[in-house]
């Protein structure tokens, strides 16, 4: 069942970069990487780090395991569905409302003519945020009928749908191709939430909904109406005591659903900083290089794709498998299985990501000038931004590693300890983000975050457990070959590289 659901969240999720990949090298030959570019990434990035945020992780490993504990799941999914929508519409309008001031945050060093030209953009952007939610809602539904094709698919749509509007935008005004492409976010969006609704359907939670709202209407409505059925007429009267004990058992309802909302959004914080600490750290890279010279916030941004790619391929593909999976474990108390799943996991990662974090940091140049170096992405932008790059791959093996030990602590209900590990991690890498941007510039910002990285791994494992996580890589055999693994492959690239210069 692992490898049946990690292939198709892999496959899913390599079908979506190449197109994310296809879109990032359309932007690079038609915008390239200047301020209308910058303009683009600051509008596109908060929405993109709640993509993130929620589509890879944060929602799902707060919202599963207390669906999965839920007693009424009909009336906690609704519940939650309407609660975070309701908050999503309003912070949506506000934007719209302030946007200047909330483009200001997001770009503290764009000055005011900057700030007006973006202001419009980002407005627009954030309206992808309810979308997203949506998408997130219900791939978390269906994941928990351990079904993960939709999850893994659905963010290609977005992708293809701007790739649709550059290629509408091609001859227009730089500013024009920006708008194109930020209402093709949205419309992605919608086809994104478009895919659910026939799975949905097939697995029977149209019925779940439906089943919700009357438990929801019986819980918050029936024991009212009883209450003041019970005043009137004679008639009425005689059925009093039907009627108390009816609007008892509404009141049980209600105070049984609520609690279960309780313990799903004390959770909910922690897990989505927990989870979040690669995509948050980017975050305030980009505001940070906000400061440096033009071109800085497309550096990272391009880079960043690509360190995403194995990130996503091996870490949250498997992840997004394993997750459901050791969470049953662990409510079903059958924690060696959870403990057995997880060493496969961590083994097949480490051959895959430090394979990729070598090949990236070796063929940096080489990886930038083929995706990249087109139209207006200039040699120039290719040495930069692989320098960018080659900060970013150093972290790519303790991120990856730190966030499949940090599944067993969402699935103990540890989510509190986990967003304590991740803030400081996070500090740790503002910290050092302040210190080497002063001297490296974009390459410091992104380095900056990987040292975050191996923080996060160190505190997640003292977290886990050390006695456990020796028990999941004491393997001397899996050791020498990883050792050899390694050895082989930075021979071939070094021999490679002796013979081989970019044109």
């Amino acid at each position: 069942m692992l490898k049946k659901a990690f292939l198709t969240n892999s496959s899913g999720i390599l079908c979506s970069r190449i197109f994310g990949f296809l879109r990032d090298l359309s932007m690079a030959n038609i915008l390239g990487a200047g301020i209308y570019s910058d303009i683009f990434f600051v509008a596109f990035k908060f929405p993109n780090l709640f993509r993130r945020v929620f589509g890879e992780g944060a929602f799902t490993q707060s919202f599963l395991p207390n669906l999965i504990a839920s007693s009424k799941k009909g009336a906690f999914s609704v519940l939650v569905l309407v609660i975070f929508s309701s908050i999503l519409l309003f912070l949506s309008l506000f934007v719209v409302c302030f946007s200047s001031g909330v483009t200001r945050i997001l770009a503290l060093g764009f000055d005011s003519s900057l700030i007006e030209i973006a202001s419009p953009i980002v407005a627009i952007h954030f309206w992808y945020l309810l979308l997203v939610f949506w998408v997130t809602f219900f791939s978390a539904l269906l994941q928990y009928k351990q079904h993960f094709w939709v999850s893994a698919y659905n963010t290609a749509l977005l992708n293809i749908a701007m790739i649709v509007a550059l290629f509408l935008a091609q001859g227009k005004d730089e500013l024009e191709i920006v708008y194109f492409v930020s209402f093709g976010v949205i419309l992605g969006g919608v086809a994104q939430v478009g895919l659910h609704f026939y799975p949905l359907w097939k697995l029977g939670f149209c019925k779940v909904f439906v089943c919700g709202v009357l438990e929801i209407k019986k819980a918050f409505l029936g024991g009212a109406l009883s209450a003041s059925a019970g005043k009137g007429s004679l008639e009425v009267a005689k059925n009093e005591a039907n009627k108390a004990s009816k609007a008892s058992k509404a009141k049980s309802l209600a105070t049984k659903i609520k609690s279960e909302l309780k313990a799903f959004f004390s959770q909910f914080l922690p897990a989505m900083l927990g989870s979040s600490t690669a995509q948050i750290a980017s975050f305030i890279d980009t505001i940070l290089a906000s400061f440096l010279a033009s071109g800085s916030i497309s550096y990272l941004y391009y880079a960043n794709r690509i360190f995403q790619l194995p990130l996503a391929i091996f870490a949250i593909a498997i992840s997004t498998a394993l997750f459901p999976m050791v969470a049953k474990s662990i409510k079903a108390n059958q924690q060696d299985k959870a403990l057995q799943s997880l060493k496969k996991s961590f083994w097949f990662l480490c051959f895959a990501l430090i394979a990729c974090a070598i090949g990236g940091i070796m063929l940096g140049k080489q990886i930038i000038w083929l995706l990249y170096e087109h139209g207006k992405f200039a040699r120039a932008d290719t040495l930069e931004c692989a320098l960018v790059f080659a900060g970013y791959m150093v972290g790519l093996v303790p991120f990856g590693l730190a966030r499949i030990f940090s599944l067993y602590l969402y699935a103990t209900m540890r989510q509190a300890l986990a967003a304590k590990i991740s803030a400081i991690s996070l500090a740790v890498g503002v910290v050092f983000s302040l210190i080497f941007m002063q001297f490296w510039g974009a390459f410091g910002l992104a380095l900056a975050g990987s040292l975050s990285g191996f923080v996060l791994f160190w505190l997640t494992i003292k977290a886990f457990g050390f006695a456990k996580f020796w028990g999941i890589i004491a393997d001397s055999k899996l050791g020498v070959l990883l050792v050899v693994f390694v050895s082989v492959e930075v021979g071939i690239l070094w021999l490679w590289l002796a013979f081989v210069e970019i044109p």
